[in-house]
């Protein structure tokens, strides 16, 4: 999420300049989306507004769950921006036309996204090691037998002879063999 943010409004930094000054964007709208690719949804709001929203192509199917009742569009399209931490560009309109507005990730929003999945890897890893050498410290106590670990498609042809290894059955897509 950016690093400043107005103390008043945790939706500040998610606001354009033209939020405030493009009347149709007061509009109010109320829309249900669960699990709607994000395109869809801003294709649904610019029928029901007429305004043009739509999301870049590395956005465009991100997936949501809105439900808002007569909330003013600029507040909607704030609150997505800030859910995923992206940003609103205006694109300009069409010979006479008012200007359209689509969603997208910057590079360092990009960035934050990489960083945050990184962490959340590394915790997955962590724990999954320490599963593991508890897991292996159970079978080396005798408390489980190294076959019960893994829950498996098919079991394995033959009990493992060494309770200090892993069957590994499940791992290999069903196919059974001890390691």
């Amino acid at each position: 999420m950016p690093a400043q943010r107005s103390r008043g409004d945790p939706l500040h930094d998610y606001r354009l300049p033209q939020f405030s000054t493009d009347a149709r964007l007061r509009q109010p709208v109320t829309c249900t989306a669960l699990g709607t690719p994000i395109a869809d949804l801003l294709q649904r709001l610019s029928g029901q507004t007429g305004v043009s929203l739509r999301a870049s192509q590395r956005t465009a199917q991100w997936r949501t769950v809105v439900r808002v009742d007569n909330l003013p569009l600029a507040e909607l399209m704030a609150s997505l921006a800030a859910a995923f931490d992206l940003s609103w560009r205006v694109l300009p309109g069409k010979e006479g036309q008012p200007p359209a507005y689509e969603i997208y990730q910057t590079p360092a929003q990009a960035q934050r996204e990489r960083e945050s999945f990184e962490r959340r890897v590394q915790i997955l890893e962590r724990a999954l090691l320490q599963a593991l050498a508890e897991a292996q410290r159970r079978v080396e106590k005798g408390e489980i037998c190294s076959q019960q670990i893994l829950p498996r498609r098919q079991a394995c042809p033959e009990p493992c002879r060494d309770r200090s290894r892993w069957c590994a059955g499940s791992i290999n897509h069903g196919t059974p063999s001890c390691m």
